[in-house]
């Protein structure tokens, strides 16, 4: 992955979840992002796989 130097990433967490979850409804408004028809609380998001080379 090519990312431009500056830039930062990081995994996402509960310090996430607020504006994480309020991009999900505009998905599920549109009918292009998801099947679903609402939008999951934080603990029910799908966890990531660990990257074994993290750490």
């Amino acid at each position: 992955m090519n990312v431009p130097p500056g830039v930062p990433i990081t995994a996402m967490g509960p310090a996430h979840a607020a504006e994480s979850l309020a991009v999900y409804p505009l998905g599920i408004d549109e009918g292009n992002a998801t099947f679903e028809t609402t939008a999951p609380t934080w603990e029910h998001q799908p966890q990531p796989p660990q990257n074994p080379r993290a750490g």
